[in-house]
């Protein structure tokens, strides 16, 4: 019953016109509902099997999300059974040759036949060919646009009457046709005497509608809760065709984005009613394709934005409004301020751009640009750049630009590189240089990076040239759209190849200098390092088209080779200069409050001590003040200041052995967390990882726990356990706080082979974080569940990354009560996230064999597999088929196939371990698999072939990976191998073989009767003609 009388609660969802993107708005909504579930007392099951019915009142959407809407409202469908038949849909639909060939009336065949599907898989058989008015679990409406006149207002499909319109009655198979009508596949569908489209041009987001609806389908003295719209990405790419067109413009002004934005200001003095979750990346990339591969990535991506904090939070907020129902605006002031604000202003501006052909083609290319940015992903820099900048100690660094080789190299181009020892203020002079160049009078392009070790995001090549490309995308459109349109307008990656090119591409087309600032090369693998190189000396060559490369790294031997010749900048030469600055350092530092009241003869005797003992390292200067911070009396000065190390290692181990033996435990742990972990990790969350009791890792019995009366009352007191070692920072304005170690050369310290109590190896930092994301995960999902599952977002997420492939005793026991504890459904793994959730009522329970086989822990899985409990065919099969999809290595899959799993096995959808394989795993792989007798074309209903999958083409995002699979598999049957692997199972048993001898017998029968038949014509014949 709708719930009038306290507050309406709706949703709304965005309307891509199909996608693999768009399952975003699902996975969304099942945490959502999850949160729903376990913050109320009446529910206790899982996010998949709760009903939008149940703590919704109205829903509406557009394209995709009204396909959503409908199978909520009108089918009263969970939420795991809408992503199941959404799944199912795009199957079918994309597999089909109809669809292939935009064979409009195939197309209507094949989607009804995808929806016959879908309701069989329903317990309820439910007849979509009844009207839509008469299906009312909740209000629904669709957009949809009338296709005679596209550029006139939406029209809307609704499950409920309105006096002031008429809505056009349809059933609800005709509402799923309109909503998904792209007029390209699926044309235009027949309702009384209109024909409808979907309205994905111009209302992709239909929350003004929604809210427009509101005020109609319910009375006006009904007061709004909350609504939320889920939205599955930025817009993708727009093209101006000649002139430009009025659907063009209005997709522009209608973007998901700008719809939400005038939303929010809109709800602003309302209190918080109005929420937009939607993760930032294009739909565009997927959209044509239903691999498992890309369905992970997204889901991968979402969580990976829900555990934000900032999201997480605004998710407990929707989520207290849906359960408390509290009304806060009425829907009557809401409709008419949407009609008067929203809409009508955007068709005025719509109206007056209209005239102007120029400024419309400057607008459509910014949101092409846009489009393009979000596609390349680049890491932000800006952030890194602004916190060097507030490093930088005024008047330092200038000797820098004025010097001559500086000058030099700015007037003849080419590449300058800048080296020195650790600690002697390379980043910070590179974030000098950066400004300088940006607030120059001289017209130049500028895009610059930073190598950063307490980002592993950024340590690589690919995330270099995407940054660089994305920086200098702006300065010419025609180089920027080629790459984009060379790579099927975002539905591909692009390769290192075409970066390269680009960055070649517009350098040369550019009209004015350009400049490249790269910061800590030598932070780079060796590997990775070499190609880098490779690259910039080849772009070095074009200084004559006005190209200038500043690098900085330290003198390392491989990067030396490739530079010897360039200009360079040794700092040990200038060590004159960096000492000045050093000084200057100190002396701003001097003048603290700390040290204001204290007599001038002993700041004397600290300036003179530091700068003896800095060694051209301001690193060195940094953390001798931090000890000297601790000095009470003039005493306590004095015997410090000759204590004090002479090396930067001598300093870290003199600051280490400061901290208190009671609190070393735990700092030790703090270090090998910030020092192994693959991203920042929030402050919160550490307090949480802290609070576990490690334990011995040799003695299996003593599994670390998570202790509630070790947690930090105060969160922020952690960074005084790590002393000056570690920083806080934030990644942005508002963004939770997360801890990092203060420089690179800490962690280099720690890892060296000299021995000291707090030395830290990679595997020991791996095992560490591991143990203490299982321990905080088995607590957090037992009984007590004290932890907001927002405060476990980077255990959730990488936990299982950590676990070393030689894991101790220790850490294999508590593998195993992970998952014997309680259920856990293996919901999204591979391509470096996996997302691991409690499964409450369900069928689909992972096992630790599963685990180790999907996660790629070939010690572990050796482990279970030597444990004959484990190895039922059910779990074998189901532990290859996850392997498999995650794209496990040959020897995962052989040890599983040699204990007995099928290599004929298939997942849940149907499809074959073959035909995952050749998406996901390595040519190796696959032979294997068809050696062991794997069935290569295993054809049933709506299934794409093995064979196909595998062909160029088949696929844009398959094309690059699958041709040697392919060409192995066309091999095959070329060659007449395993021909019998061409037919079902069944029909095996049908074949008769027949031995090569019979084969062979045949032949020589046949040669002799030839022989014998033309000697018999010969002596017929010959006579006759002699005569």
């Amino acid at each position: 019953m709708t719930n009038v009388e306290k507050g309406l609660r709706v949703l709304s969802f965005d309307g891509p016109a199909l996608g693999i993107a768009a399952f975003s708005e699902l996975f969304i909504l099942e945490s959502l509902a999850s949160t729903w579930a376990w913050d109320n007392e009446d529910c206790d099951r899982n996010g998949e099997d709760i009903r939008v019915s149940e703590f919704c009142d109205m829903v509406g959407g557009t394209g995709i999300g009204g396909f959503y809407a409908i199978l909520f409202a009108a089918l009263n469908m969970t939420i795991g059974q809408v992503i199941s038949s959404h799944k199912l849909l795009q199957q079918i639909l994309f597999s089909s040759e109809q669809w292939a060939r935009k064979d409009q009336e195939g197309c209507i065949v094949v989607l009804n036949l995808a929806l016959d599907r879908i309701i069989q898989q329903l317990d309820d058989k439910i007849d979509l060919d009844v009207p839509f008015l008469s299906k009312n679990f909740l209000k629904c409406f669709v957009c949809v646009l009338n296709d005679r006149n596209v550029n006139g207002r939406v029209r809307a499909l609704r499950t409920y009457r309105v006096r002031a319109s008429t809505s056009p009655n349809c059933t609800i198979r005709q509402a799923i046709h309109a909503t998904l009508a792209n007029g390209i596949h699926l044309p235009s569908i027949p309702i009384q005497d209109e024909h409808f489209l979907s309205a994905t041009i111009g209302y992709a987001n239909p929350s003004y509608e929604l809210t427009r609806e509101l005020s109609a389908a319910f009375p006006k003295a009904s007061k709004l809760a909350c609504l939320v719209n889920l939205g599955s990405g930025r817009p993708g790419p727009l093209h101006l065709t000649a002139g430009g067109t009025v659907e063009e413009l209005v997709k522009l002004f209608h973007s998901p984005e700008a719809v939400a934005q005038n939303l929010a200001s809109l709800y602003n003095d309302m209190g918080p009613c109005f929420f937009r979750f939607c993760p930032i990346f294009s739909p565009e990339c997927f959209i044509g394709t239903v691999a498992e591969n890309l369905l992970r990535d997204v889901k991968s991506h979402t969580m990976g934005y829900l555990g934000e904090e900032e999201t997480s939070s605004q998710i407990n907020t929707a989520v207290e409004l849906f359960i408390k129902c509290h009304g806060v605006v009425d829907v009557g002031r809401l409709g008419s301020l949407a009609a008067e604000d929203g809409r009508a202003r955007m068709y005025a501006q719509i109206d007056s751009i209209h005239e102007n052909t120029e400024l419309v083609a400057k607008t459509l290319a910014k949101g092409i640009h846009v489009s393009i940015i979000n596609w390349l992903t680049p890491i932000d820099q800006t952030t890194k750049l602004d916190a060097c900048i507030r490093t930088r100690t005024e008047s330092t660094c200038g000797w820098l630009l004025s010097h001559s080789k500086f000058i030099e190299w700015k007037d003849v181009g080419g590449i300058f590189w800048l080296h020195g020892r650790m600690g002697t203020g390379k980043t910070v002079m590179t974030s000098c240089v950066i400004a300088s160049l940006k607030d120059s009078p001289d017209e130049c392009t500028v895009a610059y990076y930073f190598f950063d070790f307490t980002n592993p995001a950024t340590l690589s090549e690919e995330a270099l040239f995407r940054s660089l490309v994305s920086q200098l995308s702006l300065t010419n459109e025609t180089v920027c759209g080629e790459l984009y349109v060379q790579h099927k307008q975002g539905s591909l990656q692009p390769q290192l190849v075409a970066l390269h090119k680009a960055l070649h591409d517009f350098v040369v087309a550019a009209d004015r200098p350009v400049y490249i600032i790269i910061d800590a090369l030598d932070e780079l693998s060796l590997s990775q390092r070499k190609y880098v190189l490779h690259t910039l000396a080849a772009l070095g060559s074009l200084a004559s088209e006005g190209l200038h490369v500043v690098l900085t790294s330290r003198d390392e031997l491989d990067i030396h080779q490739v530079l010897s010749g360039k200009v360079a900048l040794d700092l040990e030469v200038e060590s004159e200069m960096v000492d000045h600055d050093i000084i200057t350092f100190i002396d701003q530092e001097l003048r603290a409050e700390k040290w204001v009241c204290w007599p001038d003869d002993e700041v004397k005797m600290m300036r003179d001590t530091l700068i003896a003992k800095a060694d051209g390292m301001f690193r060195m200067v940094a953390c001798q003040f931090e000890l000297l911070h601790q000095a009470q009396t003039t005493q306590d000065m004095r015997v410090m200041l000759v204590s004090l190390p002479t090396t930067l290692g001598n300093t870290y181990l003199h600051i280490l052995n400061k901290i208190s033996p009671e609190f070393r435990v735990r700092a030790h742990t703090l270090l090998a967390i910030l020092c192994g972990a693959i991203q920042p990790v929030s402050l919160s969350e550490l307090a949480a990882l802290l609070a576990v009791e490690l334990g011995d890792p040799t003695d299996a019995l003593n599994i670390p726990v998570y202790q509630e009366e070790l947690v930090y009352h105060e969160p922020q007191n952690i960074i005084g356990l790590g002393t000056s070692l570690v920083r806080w920072t934030r990644a942005f304005a508002n963004a939770p706080v997360v801890l990092q170690l203060s420089h690179a050369s800490i962690k280099e310290y720690l890892f060296q082979d000299i021995y000291h109590w707090f030395s830290i190896d990679d595997r020991l930092a791996h095992e560490i974080i591991a143990r203490a994301c299982i321990a905080l995960l088995i607590h957090n999902e037992g009984p007590t569940q004290s932890l907001p599952r927002a405060v476990t977002g980077y255990t959730h997420f990488h936990w299982w990354l950590h676990v070393p492939s030689e894991a101790s005793i220790q850490l294999f026991s508590q593998l195993k009560q992970l998952f014997t504890t309680f259920p856990w459904d293996l919901r999204s793994f591979g391509k470096g996230l996996i997302v691991m959730l409690p499964v409450q009522n369900s069928d689909i329970i992972y096992s630790p064999l599963t685990f180790a086989a999907g996660t790629g822990l070939e010690q572990f899985l050796m482990h279970q597999l030597n444990d004959s409990s484990l190895l039922s065919d059910d779990e074998l099969n189901k532990a290859l088929v996850v392997g498999i999809t995650a794209g496990c290595q040959l020897n995962v899959v052989a040890a599983l196939v040699d204990k007995g799993a099928d290599v004929n096995a298939r997942d849940l959808g149907g499809q074959s371990v073959l035909q995952i394989a050749t998406r996901s795993c390595a040519p190796s792989v696959i032979e294997f698999l068809v050696e062991k007798g794997a069935v290569m074309d295993p054809r049933r209903e709506f299934d794409i072939s093995a064979l196909h999958i595998s062909v160029p083409g088949f696929q844009a995002d398959l094309a690059n990976g699958a041709l040697d699979v392919g060409d192995f598999l066309g091999q095959k049957l070329d060659t007449g191998e395993e021909s019998s692997a061409l037919d079902p199972p069944d029909s095996k048993k049908k074949r008769k073989k027949v031995p090569q001898q019979k084969s062979a017998a045949t032949s020589l029968v046949i040669t002799l009767f030839i022989f014998f038949y033309a000697l018999f014509m010969y002596f017929i014949f010959f006579p006759l003609f002699y005569a």
